[in-house]
């Protein structure tokens, strides 16, 4: 009997049709290539297959490029939000018109029977109190109803025109989208606001979901670093942020993170998402993230700059962080309260100098004298150009500063200065070393920003007033004990996480990472949460931008080739940077272009100023030039395979691109100074010429010292040319 004998196929051909529906949902005419940028700044490559003009669905991109050497890629990048975004786009649920209140609706349709104007019918509504309860009172209680533009149109400008007419325009404040997702339209909002005189506010004052600790501690947005670099801290402290939800395609990065030994803890009050990937999950108050801190800075600042001094850390804080400046304490009712910085003009050295009341003072160690450093605030705005970054030198005549971090074992007094127990509501009077220094109207009392966050930490250190006793002490604040009421963690947790931390940070210089996010920007106080984990960051030396010049790698490895080290670097090489340089062009391009059109669609003096300096006169035909040797001429060189594996094409293109990046900073920082007249001497280009002989001497003594051949690189073998991979060790291989 055979053993199919008892099969029998019955098909009914009739019972399949639904298979055509099927495959008719899953075709396309093409694939076009976009993004899911409503309300999400993380610009996922993702593949639109459109059939008929209609999104049928999207499937996520695999087009990134490689990160550099040791980094996971970004594939997979993408989210369930962006890859349903086909249904958002065709939901009967999405807003297409524009709706408004009935009570509203209702009101101005009677309104504007009775008059002509459709001010003086607003007129009416607003200073009638019955008509404005009404519609005040339906609010939070839905009764949206379809209306027609021309009738919300009328409405919105109405209400603008009369309250610009009874208030004034600076009575109006409006908000249009961040510019991340459509710049048309932040431009148009705020070009509307700004011709009418109204207030502009920013997506920190609408949103309430980005962190305003950033620009109130570093003047800038969000000083944040590349999701990829995750992977390369030693210790990640997450709060307020459910990397799964709000990151879901960069979260990867961090579970990659614990494969490279990083450790994690995860702050939250629920075991969220993140917290799957935590090796220790801290179950933390809501809302009580800065009183960790606060008692995590206690311990950081009492155990290594005071008892065990972190050579790194003491420098990191000296160069990087306000910590040496000296800050004025005025006598207030037998005691001291803090003032504002000691400004440079105050003082008799440095009475002349140019905008002197922004500008501030150390204590220089080797004069024994408050000293000017160069970079503060008033270095900025002057005359004389390029001092933006804060440097250990006097301002006035670039001699060397050495500043006093604390001045305990060099006081000329010790006084008590006044501090807030905001957990109590009380002030706590705690002793702090100060120096008394002759000003131009008297003498005055002063600290170093140091001393006053030693004592604002309460760090005993031998001096009066009331300092906590031991870390037990919680009747004082910021005390791991006195954290825990608060927090609802043991201090035993606290006092082990930071000193985790500060030996991380100590013998990996600093890669200590903070995600932080917005469960802690939606507190009214988050600023200070935010700023009592910077603080952690700073006194440990966790902040900083490493960057690299592409181009100039992309030549040398062209000389490395022509001298004959074929076996080290293959046209694979050098046809992956090449991809890498025309991305960089591209970016750059995009970044010119992006800027350009924002700034002039939006049409604020004080910004077009920039571009109309640079486009008319003298400098019109090197912006152009700068154009053409950033993006024009190594765009279409660079699009052809062929071109990105010659090693002469390539040498080219380099020394064009870094020609063009000379003349992008030229005219960034020249039109200035120079007028409306270009000039191209020995001060403009000597410090180059100087500046690429130092670094190819620098780089061709270190090279001839040390072998070219990667010997310990796990991926070497990877890399090398078939006829290299023989099975021994590399040093026989190059030999």
């Amino acid at each position: 009997m055979s053993a199919k004998s008892w099969i029998r196929d019955d098909v009914v051909p009739q019972q399949r049709t639904w298979e055509q529906f099927y495959r008719n949902r899953w075709q396309y005419d093409k694939i076009v290539s976009s993004t899911h940028g409503v309300n999400c700044t993380g610009g996922c490559t993702w593949n639109i297959h459109v059939k008929d003009g209609i999104v049928t669905w999207e499937m996520q991109g695999l087009d990134y490029p490689m990160l550099e050497h040791g980094l996971p890629p970004y594939e997979p990048s993408g989210c369930h939000r962006g890859i349903s975004y086909s249904w958002y786009h065709y939901s009967p649920l999405r807003v297409k018109y524009p709706y408004a209140r009935g009570a509203l609706l209702d009101l101005w349709e009677e309104a504007r029977r009775r008059y002509d104007d459709p001010v003086e019918a607003w007129a009416s509504l607003v200073n009638d109190p019955d008509a404005r309860q009404r519609w005040q009172r339906a609010r939070g209680k839905g009764g949206f109803r379809l209306a027609h533009w021309d009738t919300v149109l009328d409405i919105m400008a109405a209400a603008n025109l009369h309250t610009i007419k009874k208030h004034g325009p600076d009575r109006i404040a409006g908000f249009s989208p961040i510019p991340a997702m459509v710049m048309i339209s932040y431009a148009g909002g705020a070009r509307m606001l700004q011709l009418m005189g109204g207030l502009s506010l920013s997506f920190y004052d609408w949103y309430c979901d980005l962190p305003c600790a950033s620009p109130e501690t570093w003047g800038e947005q969000t000083d944040v670093h590349e999701s990829a670099d995750w992977y390369n801290a030693k210790l990640l402290a997450v709060m307020g942020a459910n990397l799964n939800m709000t990151r879901t395609p960069d979260c990867h990065f961090a579970a990659d993170s614990r494969h490279n030994g990083t450790k994690m803890y995860v702050f939250a009050p629920d075991f969220s998402q993140v917290s799957k990937y935590a090796d220790e999950w801290m179950r933390i108050n809501a809302g009580q993230d800065g009183a960790w801190w606060m008692a995590v800075n206690h311990m950081l600042l009492k155990e290594y700059p005071h008892e065990l001094p972190v050579p790194y850390f003491i420098d990191y804080n000296k160069r990087y962080t306000d910590a040496p400046l000296l800050v004025e304490l005025h006598p207030k009712d037998g005691h001291y309260e803090l003032g504002q910085l000691l400004r440079a003009n105050r003082l008799d050295d440095y009475h002349a100098q140019e905008n002197g009341e922004w500008k501030f003072l150390m204590w220089d160690v080797k004069d024994a004298r408050p000293r000017m450093p160069m970079g503060t605030v008033g270095f900025r705005h002057g005359a004389e150009k390029g001092k933006w970054n804060l440097l250990l030198k006097n301002g006035q005549d670039g001699a060397d500063i050495d500043p006093a971090l604390t001045l305990l074992d060099d006081s000329d007094a010790t006084v008590l200065v006044r501090f807030d127990d905001f957990g109590k509501g009380v002030g706590v009077m705690r002793g702090v070393p100060a120096k008394r220094i002759a000003t131009t109207n008297g003498e005055v009392i002063v600290a170093t920003v140091y001393d006053v966050l030693m004592a604002q930490y309460g760090v005993p250190r031998g001096l009066p007033g009331a300092y906590p006793e031991s870390y037990d002490d919680d009747t004082q604040p910021y005390t791991p004990a006195w954290s825990e009421p608060y927090t609802g963690l043991s201090r035993d947790n606290l006092i082990k996480f930071a000193r985790e931390w500060g030996t991380t940070a100590e013998y990996s210089k600093g890669k200590c990472i903070i995600i932080i996010g917005a469960g802690i920007n939606h507190w009214y106080h988050g600023n200070l949460m935010y700023r009592a984990g910077i603080h952690a960051l700073m006194f440990c030396g966790c902040v900083g931008v490493n960057g690299g010049g592409l181009a100039m790698m992309i030549l040398w490895l062209v000389l490395l080739r022509q001298a004959g080290h074929n076996h080290l670097f293959t046209t694979a090489h050098l046809h992956t940077l090449g991809c890498l340089l025309l991305a960089f062009c591209i970016f750059w391009v995009y970044l010119w272009t992006s800027q350009h059109m924002l700034i002039w669609y939006a049409n604020i003096p004080e910004e077009t100023s920039y571009y109309l300096f640079r486009h008319f006169g003298g400098w019109s035909t090197l912006s152009l030039l700068n154009v053409v040797l950033n993006w024009l001429i190594p765009f279409f060189i660079l699009l052809q395979r062929a071109t990105k594996q010659n090693d002469r094409i390539m040498m080219q293109v380099a020394i064009i691109v870094l020609a063009g990046r000379w003349m992008d900073l030229y005219l960034m920082i020249m039109p200035p100074a120079h007028g409306a007249t270009p000039l191209f001497g020995l001060w403009e280009i000597g410090p180059t010429i100087a500046m690429f002989g130092a670094f190819f001497y620098m780089m061709a003594a270190v090279l001839s010292k040390h072998p070219l051949f990667p010997i310990n690189d796990p991926y070497l073998m990877e890399s090398l040319p078939a006829e290299h991979k023989e099975p021994h060790p590399p040093e026989q291989a190059i030999s």
